[in-house]
């Protein structure tokens, strides 16, 4: 499982998978989406990868596992496609970029049509049917 947890102003990803996990978070404003990854987390580790104020009407998460694993079947859904490189990347313009270089990202903490960033109870990603590479927000 991975984690994303807003407190005190910063972003904190926590990886609750037996995987080395890899995330990307994608920060929505007014419309525009800006994609970062990529964030590695090794099994049981918390990681701060925002800190200041986290100024954004939505806050989306797409974990993977690193190719070490093999192959993992591709998510089949998300809350929205975005923009992703294979290697480190920020991207300014996260929805400007063909379907070929997007991943599907996930809101999390999907409540009764509201999606947020929770101090209180941290999302959670888990692996689709016990595979790696495969995440689902719960």
């Amino acid at each position: 499982m991975l984690a994303a947890t807003q407190a005190r102003a910063e972003l904190t990803l926590c990886n609750r998978t037996s995987f080395r996990m890899e995330a990307a978070v994608g920060i929505e404003k007014r419309a525009n989406v800006v994609t970062r990854g990529w964030y590695h987390l090794d099994p049981g580790q918390c990681r701060q990868v925002m800190d200041g104020t986290l100024d954004a009407d939505m806050v989306y998460l797409h974990a993977r596992t690193p190719s070490v694993y093999g192959s993992a079947p591709l998510p089949q859904n998300g809350d929205a496609d975005f923009c992703i490189r294979n290697s480190n990347f920020e991207i300014a313009n996260a929805r400007g970029c063909p379907a070929s270089q997007q991943a599907h990202f996930n809101r999390p903490n999907r409540q009764k049509g509201r999606s947020s960033i929770s101090r209180k109870k941290p999302t959670t990603m888990t692996p689709r049917r016990g595979l790696p590479g495969s995440s689902a927000c719960s």
